[in-house]
């Protein structure tokens, strides 16, 4: 039963921030207020005794497109120290480059490589907000990240995401690619080629025009 003036009732308030925060950048994550047109590919990229690496989903934003893919581990046969160290050291981190890590890039229509923007560039946006030089790297751009899992003692699931800032959309054909050195999987390329990206529905907004 709740009492009026109760012990905590009386926890105190933050204060309210003097300014407000500035917006995300857009080459950060997807715009907030949309639904996105979206298609379901379930694309197996990869697929040996232990992991399973699938491409779900492609999503259309107003200003870009996010890649979905999963993956699925088994156990099969490793004790459990080595079980622990598997998810422990090779299955929890970001998306990155330079590592053993899951890896994700893009190769563009013209031959340039995309590579994920990192927290350097965190930094740079950080150091750009108070000074007269804002930083605005060039689209199309990628953000990488991991996006959680769970299991039990058998199996492991899991799943990653890329962002790409693409405000006048991909030229056919954009290649994904992906690599996962530490566990066996090889350099992996998916071509999103016209068909995959003239597929996708247009963006919906969430919120009406007025409340937007």
């Amino acid at each position: 039963m709740h009492s009026v003036g109760g012990f905590f009732d009386r926890v105190p308030h933050p204060p309210e921030p003097e300014a407000a925060p500035p917006p995300m950048p857009p080459w950060w994550q997807p715009p907030s207020g949309e639904l996105p047109g979206r298609t379901v590919l379930d694309e197996i990229l990869h697929r040996d005794r232990r992991l399973v690496v699938v491409l779900r989903e492609l999503r259309r934003f107003s200003n870009g497109y996010e890649v979905r893919l999963g993956w699925m581990l088994r156990r099969d046969g490793l004790d459990r120290r080595e079980w622990d160290d598997l998810l422990r050291r090779r299955v929890h981190e970001p998306p990155t480059s330079g590592s053993g890590g899951v890896q994700l890039g893009l190769l563009l229509a013209d031959g340039a490589a995309v590579y994920p923007i990192g927290f350097d560039a965190l930094a740079l946006d950080a150091a750009a907000a108070s000074s007269s030089d804002p930083y605005s790297p060039k689209p199309p751009t990628l953000c990488a990240n991991h996006s959680g899992g769970g299991g039990d003692e058998r199996e492991y699931r899991g799943g990653f995401t890329g962002w790409i800032w693409a405000p006048d959309g991909l030229a056919a054909p954009t290649t994904l690619v992906l690599e996962w050195r530490d566990l066996g999987v090889p350099e992996l390329r998916f071509e999103l080629d016209a068909a995959h990206l003239n597929a996708l529905p247009e963006p919906r907004a969430v919120w009406p025009a007025a409340e937007a």
